[in-house]
């Protein structure tokens, strides 16, 4: 229901449902925590994004790639650079969605040097320039 709601846009139903969720106890997953961070970020919900980011930093879920994304995408979508360059700067090991997520944060604050930049770190640390030379 959760992810129901957030992908049609019912912000306040997606959080009103993970609240009933939180306060009877019922097991959330790395599976939830992106689809509320997505309805907090397109009602720039910061406060509620920041518990539920507590939340899923208690139930362990804080190194979960996904929920690390979509954290990143809620933060830069709320103008909170300064999270979600913490978010991705503390993440274990940067998948290719973590790296698209912080890219994206840059290009969609008009940022296209920052994104540049990162795009480019990510080149070196995942070997892609390396295995895109060679294919030429």
């Amino acid at each position: 229901m959760i992810r129901a709601y957030a992908n049609v846009g019912q912000c306040f139903e997606t959080f009103k449902l993970y609240s009933f969720m939180r306060k009877t106890n019922t097991f959330v997953n790395n599976c939830t925590y992106p689809f509320v961070f997505k309805a907090c970020a397109l009602n720039l919900l910061v406060r509620e994004g920041k518990v539920v980011h507590g939340d899923s930093l208690k139930n362990w879920f804080g190194s979960d790639l996904y929920v690390a994304a979509s954290l990143v995408d809620m933060y830069a979508k709320c103008d909170l650079f300064v999270g979600c360059h913490k978010i991705f700067d503390k993440m274990f090991k940067n998948d290719l969605v973590c790296w698209t997520a912080m890219i994206t944060a840059y290009e969609q604050a008009e940022k296209p040097e920052e994104a540049l930049i990162l795009f480019k770190k990510m080149q070196q640390e995942e070997g892609l320039l390396a295995a895109s030379k060679d294919n030429l």
